[in-house]
Parts: C-alpha cells; sequence; structure tokens
C-alpha cells in the first residue's frame, strides 16, 4: 500500500523516479506501522507494571502512568506530522 503523490505541474513521469518514490514512501509507512507497535508495546508494559499489586511506592506507580500518558501523546502528535508530511515525497 502506497500513498497516492500529490498532483503537481512539476512531477516527473520518469518510472524510476516515481519507483524511486514509491519504495520511499512504503518503507515510510512499514516504520510508522511498525514504530507504532513499539510504542503502544511500552505503554502496556509499563500500564502492566504501574497497576500490578506489588510493594512499590505510590509515587512510582503514578510516575509510570504520567510517563507512559505524556509518552502517547507526544508520539502520536509526531506521528501524525510524520504521516502529513509523506505527501511532499
Amino acid at each position: 500500500m502506497t500513498i497516492a503523490p500529490p498532483a503537481s505541474p512539476y512531477q516527473t513521469l520518469d518510472p524510476p523516479t516515481v519507483a524511486y518514490r514509491s519504495t520511499v514512501r512504503s518503507m515510510s509507512l512499514i516504520f510508522g506501522v511498525l514504530m507504532d507497535l513499539v510504542v503502544a508495546g511500552s505503554i502496556v508494559v509499563s500500564w502492566y507494571v504501574a497497576t500490578s499489586p506489588s510493594d512499590r511506592p505510590e509515587s512510582v506507580r503514578r510516575g509510570l502512568l504520567i510517563f507512559s500518558a505524556a509518552f502517547l501523546i507526544a508520539w502520536l502528535f509526531l506521528s501524525m506530522t510524520f504521516f502529513l508530511s509523506l505527501r511532499y515525497l
């Protein structure tokens, strides 16, 4: 699955250039999806450690929950800007 290039009067129709852009777009998409899965896994582990019954202090639990929430918000913002910039490739 590749992202369609934007319509532009300056766009080249040279087959090697089009193939290169398609390759870059597909590799970027695969990278973004895999990184999203890794981030989701780290957030799941953080939530599991924070909510599991143990002898950890309450400040550690709150810190893990705040970290996972802030990390998720930052990652969503960064990935949104990354995927929106793909149309300029």
